[in-house]
């Protein structure tokens, strides 16, 4: 009965170290896995033509047709709604939001103003945030070609690694970086949820512009507004990039390094994890805590030896 149960227990040791393994296997597909970023993109694809495309967040489309911004307009109309509010979404390959001349000129005859809620890209950083966009029809021109208009904003709430990366950028401001260059051809509101700026402050930030070339002007005090309910708004006709912050960014450009050079050094992985994904230890962290697969890699090991041993016992009692 002893030998019996002797080989039960090593049957029963290395059955549990292939179930170990088995575990630091799934969970290593698991934080691997990328979205069906194809499928996004077909989806996309389907909205765009729905009816309804844009009258949800649900319907969000990155392409603003006539149909779909007559169909809201229409909709606010009936409802004696003195905004008109279309969802939408920076497409998943480009982070565009582009909207046809047509569909601008009927916001024009409308003369309705016209609120563009925006979220981020599918491929968009975690720290990437929520944005509106609202439209002026006093504002549009008939005499600009709009045929290039792309309203993608990509804001992100910098993070630590933002910080390291950029010199321009410390953590907690807030970067708008448009997708098109040059003028806008009309004046455009852009608001940012107060849950992304919460880490600034309504006495100290501004807002400034970066022209990538090495020229950081401060914006006049009046582009950049806080709302009562936190909300943060600027406004802007020319499409660049730009910060806010509570610190002066003029100050923060080094006249001996050339534009776009980082000279700060690389952030440490554990300085900023609130907003980093999951992912597999790379061998760089110290902390068996750090990774899921750790501590079980751990426990693998020791049963795999206890197992060894058992046998060798077992051996010396026959």
């Amino acid at each position: 009965m002893k030998k019996l149960n002797g080989k039960l227990m090593i049957s029963a040791m290395l059955a549990a170290a292939v179930l170990a393994t088995s575990a630091i296997s799934a969970s290593a597909a698991d934080y691997t896995v990328e979205p069906d970023y194809a499928a996004v993109e077909a989806q996309e694809t389907a909205i765009v033509s729905d009816p309804e495309a844009g009258a949800s967040a649900a319907k969000a489309t990155p392409v603003l047709t006539e149909a779909a911004v007559e169909a809201a307009i229409a909709a606010a109309t009936a409802s004696n709604e003195a905004t008109v509010t279309i969802f939408a979404k920076e497409s998943v390959n480009d982070s565009k939001v582009v909207i046809q001349e047509a569909a601008l000129e009927a916001i024009k005859e409308s003369g309705k103003t016209v609120t563009l809620q925006v979220a981020p890209s599918a491929k968009a950083p975690e720290n990437a945030v929520k944005y509106a966009v609202t439209i002026d029809p006093a504002l549009i021109s008939s005499d600009v070609d709009y045929s290039k208009l792309d309203f993608g904003m990509n804001i992100t709430a910098a993070n630590a690694a933002d910080d390291a990366a950029d010199e321009l950028v410390e953590a907690g401001d807030i970067v708008i970086a448009p997708n098109m260059d040059g003028e806008f051809g009309l004046t455009l509101t852009v608001t940012i949820p107060a849950s992304a700026t919460k880490d600034l402050d309504p006495a100290k930030a501004a807002l400034y512009h970066d022209d990538e070339k090495g020229n950081i002007t401060k914006e006049p005090d009046g582009a950049l507004t806080f709302g009562a309910n936190g909300n943060v708004a600027i406004t802007i006709s020319h499409s660049s990039r730009y910060i806010i912050s509570n610190e002066d960014v003029t100050t923060r450009a080094s006249g001996s390094v050339e534009a776009g050079t980082d000279t700060k050094q690389p952030v440490q992985t554990a300085e900023d994890t609130s907003k980093t994904p999951a992912t597999i230890d790379n061998g760089t962290a110290n902390n068996n805590d750090s990774n899921p697969t750790t501590g079980v890699a751990i426990a693998v090991g020791s049963l795999a030896v206890f197992a060894a041993a058992a046998v060798a016992t077992s051996k010396k009692r026959k």
